[in-house]
């Protein structure tokens, strides 16, 4: 059994020493790490399309509008933007709806490995959920683990989640179960009287 002024001359030995040492080594090293990291643009955070991307006859490597964006009557328009000093014309891509009118939407890039493990760029509409009046537009949310994700801004309905269909199934078998409690009730009254 080892005493208390045992306990205290461990704690005071020189291996604190060399935990602190290590620690501090550790320290450097991550301090360090963003200066050897490349500073290099990635290839794929560079998106060139037009007008075109509209059209489904136009075919875009990896860049496609989804179906149900089409649906809600988006798509693609070039907006001048600015005169450069040299004239050239500087555009942007945006969203429109004719719901809207002449409003424009900044254009979400959603990145997702098809099949064949190549990465395809789906195109959305961003609309703040109080702006957008008719539901149509879509935003990014952003869950406790960093995971973001584009989830459009229309409602659902409680009935539709997994949730509201278990309820609508126990609603249905509790209207069940007091039909049988009453069918019991109304015998046992007539066999008592």
């Amino acid at each position: 059994m080892t005493y208390i002024s045992e306990m205290i001359t461990q704690r005071h030995s020189s291996n604190k020493k060399k935990r602190k040492k290590h620690r501090q080594k550790r320290e450097k090293f991550f301090n360090s790490t963003p200066e050897k990291r490349s500073k290099k643009t990635h290839i794929h955070s560079v998106l060139h399309f037009n007008d075109s991307v509209n059209d489904d006859n136009d075919w875009y490597k990896n860049i496609t509008i989804p179906s149900n964006v089409k649906i809600s009557g988006w798509y693609i328009e070039q907006v001048f933007l600015y005169k450069t000093s040299d004239g050239s014309d500087i555009h942007k891509n945006v969203f429109k709806n004719p719901k809207y009118g002449e409003k424009n939407f900044r254009v979400g890039n959603q990145r997702v490995l098809n099949d064949d493990g190549e990465i395809m760029n789906n195109l959305y509409p961003l609309a703040d959920r109080f702006t957008d009046i008719y539901n149509i537009g879509y935003c990014i949310t952003v869950n406790a683990s960093g995971h973001s994700d584009i989830q459009p801004n229309s409602w659902k309905s409680f009935w539709d989640t997994r949730r509201g269909k278990r309820h609508d199934k126990y609603l249905t078998y509790k209207q069940a179960r007091l039909k049988i409690k009453t069918d019991y009730n109304k015998m046992a009254s007539t066999k008592s009287m």
